[in-house]
């Protein structure tokens, strides 16, 4: 017997239909003769009428059975009683250990962008140099990944860049020793990149993300220095050096203004970049009083987005090559695939589990993004207190944030996207409601977003190779 699976969403387009079965994320574009034999299914049928039907609407025999078998490979049709794949099964997830860890160096900056949450004053609170020694050292030796990603951030990590690459260097040797793995990553606003330096982290391996948002006049605008004055002269001739010097150096643009997103992809594609990330302003750090929210952006920045893709993917289609664009890669990725590798799109996020955070001081935080409204909630506890692991589990907070699961969350729960965009960001959330057991405060940017791609994909297949993760 065949029934229709319970609670399907479908949006029509002409004579074509997007479904989404939403407790195991799968989804089809149907035409309207497949969208008309599912609808039909309004009580049990059994599969021999229901193929009988099929062949009066057109369909050959053997076509009428793969297409009720594919129906059920997806979720939308029930046989006995039965889908094709467990809901439950299908997101459990085993206990994790961090593979990801950020180690906040410094919490000054001598830049003073509009929306970042990090003090501008270059003096300001720096981790000493033994600490990061033992930091780095104990998440090498205590957390069981064979394979760790070590990031340093700020503010400005530059301003430790001694005391960093002596770290590196140190954590190599470790980490050979325990037949392990430490791939290097550095995010700086590349006015302190000198060629010197690139040439150094170059040989290391380290991988750097240079924060720059676009053109000169787009990012001097929302980067200026502490005085004022812009900062993209600087910026942006250190990172071409840093690429000529052999250095791995991607872009990484915040957007605040929707309708600019096709202009920096232009400027990075044009200055020879094909890998780099693209984050929205949020309300966070100064952001809360120097720029305006208005209630209609989440609208404004899927269209923006939107166009960004369809501008994407027509370059690959001109030059033949793949663009690796953050978080596109991984939305393309969800859609493709039941894999939810990436820790932000995923119920519960990978906060503690996937990632953990060292502040300046040696505390431990869950989540690499924390400023002074939300770091309360993402403290588990101090480094000199026990192995990082005990630290993670044994904090009444990770056990907190971890009950952020979209079968909690009032809105998402009902949505038919809440196993593709996972609830959205939990710090995100808690700095803007001031609770964490909401909805992501830009839910309506995923839910456009991912609709239209789930389209575009079902036009045009060959967008997963060129703007997914291979």
């Amino acid at each position: 017997m065949v029934t229709r699976a319970d609670g399907l969403f479908s949006s029509r387009r002409g004579d074509r239909v997007l479904v989404v079965e939403p407790l195991t994320a799968s989804w089809a574009v149907l035409t309207q003769r497949t969208w008309t034999l599912l609808s039909s299914l309004n009580r049990p049928t059994s599969s021999d009428a229901l193929i009988r039907r099929a062949v009066t609407a057109g369909l050959e025999d053997a076509a009428a059975r793969d297409l009720i078998a594919l129906l059920h490979r997806k979720g939308f049709v029930h046989l006995d009683g039965r889908p094709a794949t467990d809901p439950h099964a299908l997101w459990a997830r085993p206990p994790e250990v961090p593979s990801f860890v950020s180690v906040h160096v410094a919490e000054g900056c001598n830049l003073r962008c509009t929306y970042c949450y990090a003090d501008a004053g270059a003096d300001l609170n720096r981790m000493p140099r033994d600490l990061m020694f033992g930091v780095v050292e104990k998440s090498i030796r205590e957390i069981p990944s064979t394979v760790l990603t070590i990031d340093f951030l700020g503010g400005e990590p530059f301003l430790l860049f001694d005391d960093i690459t002596d770290v590196i260097a140190h954590g190599n040797r470790i980490a050979e020793s325990l037949q392990k793995r430490v791939d290097w990553l550095m995010q700086t606003n590349g006015t302190l990149l000198t060629r010197e330096r690139a040439r150094l982290l170059a040989t290391l391996n380290v991988g750097v993300g240079v924060s720059i948002d676009g053109p000169k006049a787009l990012h001097d605008k929302y980067r200026p220095r502490a005085g004022g004055t812009g900062s993209f002269d600087e910026v942006f001739r250190n990172m071409l050096a840093a690429r000529d010097e052999g250095l791995r150096v991607a872009p990484l643009a915040v957007i605040h203004e929707p309708a600019t997103y096709t202009e920096v992809l232009r400027f990075f594609l044009e200055s020879g970049f094909e890998h780099m990330r693209f984050n929205y302003s949020n309300v966070m750090g100064r952001a809360r009083d120097g720029l305006d929210f208005p209630a209609d952006r989440a609208e404004a920045f899927a269209a923006g987005f939107l166009s960004l893709v369809r501008e994407a993917r027509a370059w690959c289609e001109t030059h033949q090559r793949r663009l690796g664009i953050g978080d596109l890669d991984q939305m393309i990725a969800v859609l493709a695939t039941k894999n939810r590798d990436y820790m932000c799109m995923r119920s519960p996020c990978g906060l503690g589990d996937s990632i953990i955070s060292f502040g300046v001081n040696g505390e431990i935080y869950a989540c690499e993004e924390f400023e002074r409204h939300t770091k309360a909630t993402f403290l588990l506890g101090q480094t000199s207190e026990m192995s990082i692991p005990e630290v993670v589990r044994s904090s009444p907070n990770y056990h907190l944030l971890k009950q952020r699961k979209v079968e909690n969350i009032p809105k998402c729960s009902r949505c038919h996207l809440r196993y593709i965009c996972g609830g959205g960001c939990t710090h995100k959330t808690l700095a803007y409601y001031g609770t964490h057991m909401r909805e992501d405060p830009m839910c309506r940017y995923f839910q456009v977003v991912f609709e239209e791609l789930m389209w575009m994909i079902a036009e045009d297949p060959a967008m997963v190779g060129w703007l997914g993760r291979p």
